[in-house]
């Protein structure tokens, strides 16, 4: 009975030891920061990951380790390579370029299936607004801080869980409001600030659909004169079938003039719809 006794505290002190050891999981294709919030959850509250590089260091117990293991081989995959494509455009710009879709509005957000693609120029830039149950702002688009000339269709690659930058604008100049005394006169100091619009767009591929992340911000300049310039931004997210187009947003600007004077009046109207949309395909 007493060997009994000591024979079962030794296989629960190799347990105990087994629970506490500490296991080198080694990564190949993502590093241990992209997989450790995901595995995390799995863990118990006597569990300890941390990791650094393509290195993931657990203690857990050897039933917790075995599923970690199983969720790393289907996590540990090579990231996909994707292009980004941005068009900007007014209604008439998608019938030259023989795109054709329909929008389907569901729970506030919008989407839009568009057939090719097109490489036809067209009309581009102009402020975008947007709304969405996330959020309102105000944007452009361009290819990666690249100005946004006549070509409505832009495309970016970017690797799969990485941010992409796109951006357009101008910049203005402002009093700094220091004189330089030059010869014979005294100059007002002219500097230039960027007011840019633009988004970072992060997408995620999960089967045959693809999440986009997007966060518009929009620098203006300030009602007050000066080199005052606000700045704006809204997040929102965009899901659907890889390949597909997606609507972000659309303006639609109208410009009103009349004159009237002794005997005679005139009037001027001019109505502008633009609307922007982002793709995303796999790149083979």
């Amino acid at each position: 009975m007493k060997l009994a006794y000591i024979l079962l505290g030794l296989v629960l002190l190799v347990s105990a030891v087994q629970a506490d050891s500490i296991t080198t999981l080694n990564l190949t294709n993502r590093s241990a920061e992209e997989i450790i919030p995901i595995v995390k959850p799995m863990l118990g509250s006597k569990d300890a990951i941390t990791g650094q590089g393509y290195k993931i260091f657990l203690r857990a117990s050897p039933q917790t380790l075995a599923q970690v293991k199983e969720m790393i081989e289907v996590l540990d995959i090579a990231a996909k390579t994707l292009q980004i494509s941005v068009f900007q455009g007014s209604t008439r710009g998608l019938s030259a370029l023989g795109i054709s879709g329909g929008i389907q509005v569901e729970s506030g957000d919008a989407s839009i299936g568009i057939g090719n693609n097109g490489n036809n120029t067209g009309d581009g830039g102009g402020s975008i607004t947007y709304s969405t149950n996330n959020g309102s702002g105000s944007i452009n688009s361009t290819n990666t801080r690249m100005r946004l000339e006549n070509n409505p269709i832009h495309q970016i690659r970017v690797t799969e869980g990485t941010e992409a930058y796109i951006e357009t604008g101008e910049q203005i100049p402002y009093f700094s409001g220091t004189n330089w005394i030059r010869p014979g006169a005294v100059a007002g100091g002219i500097e230039y600030k960027d007011v840019t619009t633009g988004f970072y767009v992060l997408p995620r591929i999960h089967g045959d659909n693809v999440t986009l992340q997007v966060s518009p911000f929009k620098n203006s300049r300030g009602a007050a004169r000066g080199g005052n310039i606000e700045t704006q931004n809204a997040d929102t997210t965009l899901t659907g079938r890889v390949g597909e187009w997606l609507l972000i947003g659309g303006v639609t600007e109208q410009l009103k003039r009349s004159q009237s004077g002794t005997g005679s009046y005139s009037s001027t109207q001019s109505r502008n719809n633009e609307s922007i949309w982002i793709k995303a395909d796999l790149v083979q």
